[in-house]
């Protein structure tokens, strides 16, 4: 029986599928595939993507150069699966990282490709001249499962089931955090505030070199683990003496409004990576929405989630000692704090040996705090009780902040309205032991790329970063921290942050 090549375009495609398939030891089924894929060639993304991958994966056939072009035709017409063929190219014949990126962003659009995805991590970390340090993040999440992806995975919405999963992540990070600030650093200086922005669209050499400060798409791997809270954290205190780490501490992680797990993880990496923290960076994934206008629901939530991160809290604070436990939260992350260490719902009061003013942890770090100025005010002395040092960052220049008014107010933000504890300026929280760092001055200046929310100055601005460093290291003074600046005021002493105190001179 003849077979032949079908005159319409669909039927072609089809086809041509068919013919691929049986054309692995068969030259003839590989020519009618051919055949088939080059019917109406210019004007059918698909087949140009089916063609392009079967001239790709037929090296004797010789035409890379016509594959290559083919999978760019598709990949222009928005189909995904033609943007990660060229990724894997780009992985294993170009940029390791620009092909990565371009993958991690084509699984974004289409998420039965994660698994593809997944496997140019691996592809990408072994390349020649690539190095990808293996930062290990473990974590707590009351997320669900999701299973939409085919990949472990976590939703933007807490387990019905209320389950808290425990387990550890891998995240690969190409370039240190200097070298990435330093790249976004010249970009600004070149190109002015969101210049980058302009850069990917325009330049594609300097859109290269950006790309390696892309944290929130730096591969990462998950395990689950399935022992208790309690052997989790004893092995994780375990594993850290066994690699030798001068002193082994626990970086507690609570991440804010807008975020989902993956950029929850990949930013406590980061965090760790920058500072040098000597010891285990912890995440505790509450269930955001992962969505910029769910402000409100994700304040409900953080302050919710108290009940399922109470226990692993004092767990860690028991493993580590509570000396060897730093705890940074931002933005509503600073809610499931703030009820974490004071009065957790049904909970009560957190107690050590039925004492509630005992130390749980040795430094806390307020950053951008969603929280209004009276409650911030009015539960800090019995939360500062347990704490060894505490350190409040604001900035008049957070517009997040500015808006969470209205949510708290019910009116536009104006100066009768309750201001909220993370915005600087005048006005700012100054109380007793507590540390007060206005990063206003900087935040105003903008950033390289993005957006200009200025709510994530504390990690984004290098002088805001350099100050968090030094504080995670010890330097509890402010007057031994270079890029602080000690004032004082009728409330108290307070400090701002100095404009380019951490950037290398003109």
């Amino acid at each position: 029986m003849t077979q032949q090549v079908p005159t319409s375009p669909l039927a072609a495609l089809a086809a041509g599928d068919y013919f691929a398939v049986r054309a692995a030891d068969d030259p003839a089924q590989l020519q009618l595939a051919l055949q088939s894929y080059n019917f109406d060639i210019n004007n059918r993304p698909m087949s140009q993507l089916r063609l392009g991958d079967l001239l790709l994966a037929k090296p004797e056939l010789r035409s890379r150069e016509r594959a290559i072009a083919l999978l760019q035709q598709s990949a222009n017409s928005g189909v995904a699966e033609a943007v990660m063929s060229l990724a894997e190219q780009e992985v294993a014949f170009g940029d390791p990282i620009v092909g990565l990126n371009a993958g991690l962003s084509a699984a974004e659009y289409s998420p039965e490709l994660s698994a593809r995805s997944a496997k140019l991590v691996f592809r990408t970390c072994e390349a020649p001249g690539q190095k990808c340090l293996p930062v290990p993040v473990l974590f707590v999440t009351d997320r669900a499962l999701d299973e939409t992806t085919g990949l472990l995975d976590f939703a933007n919405a807490k387990d019905p089931a209320n389950i808290v999963r425990l387990g550890i992540a891998y995240v690969y990070i190409p370039i240190s955090a200097h070298g990435s600030e330093a790249i976004l650093t010249d970009i600004y200086e070149r190109f002015g505030p969101g210049g980058g922005n302009w850069v990917f669209d325009n330049i594609p050499e300097e859109a290269e070199r950006l790309s390696l400060t892309e944290w929130d798409k730096y591969p990462t791997e998950l395990a689950l683990s399935d022992v208790d809270q309690a052997a989790f954290f004893a092995w994780a205190k375990t594993q850290g003496e066994q690699q030798q780490v001068p002193t082994q501490r626990a970086l507690v992680f609570i991440h804010g409004f807008n975020t989902n797990f993956f950029d929850a993880i990949r930013r406590a990496a980061v965090t760790a990576e920058r500072s040098g923290f000597p010891g285990v960076p912890i995440v505790l994934s509450w269930s955001s929405a992962a969505d910029t206008f769910a402000f409100p629901a994700d304040v409900a939530a953080a302050d919710l989630a108290c009940a399922d991160f109470r226990d692993p809290m004092m767990q860690i604070s028991k493993a580590f000692g509570p000396q060897n436990v730093s705890l940074v939260m931002h933005s509503a992350g600073n809610v499931l704090g703030y009820s974490m260490l004071g009065n957790c719902s049904d909970l009560g009061l957190w107690t050590v040996d039925g004492a509630t003013d005992q130390t749980m942890i040795d430094t806390a770090v307020f950053a951008a705090p969603a929280l209004p100025e009276s409650r911030f005010r009015t539960e800090f002395p019995i939360i500062n009780a347990r704490i060894g040092h505490a350190a409040l960052y604001v900035s008049a220049s957070d517009l997040p902040l500015q808006a969470g008014q209205v949510f708290y107010n019910g009116s536009v933000p104006s100066w009768w309205n309750e201001r909220m504890a993370g915005l600087g300026g005048d006005g700012r929280v100054i109380l007793d032991r507590l540390q007060t760092i206005d990063a206003s001055a900087v935040e105003s200046g903008g950033v390289a790329y993005g957006t200009f929310l200025g709510h994530s100055y504390i990690f984004d601005r290098t002088e805001v970063a350099d100050d968090l460093q030094a504080l995670l290291s010890g330097r509890y003074d402010p007057a031994q921290r270079g890029c602080l600046q000690p004032l004082t005021s009728d409330a108290g002493p307070y400090s701002v942050v100095v404009e380019r105190c951490g950037l290398p001179p003109n």
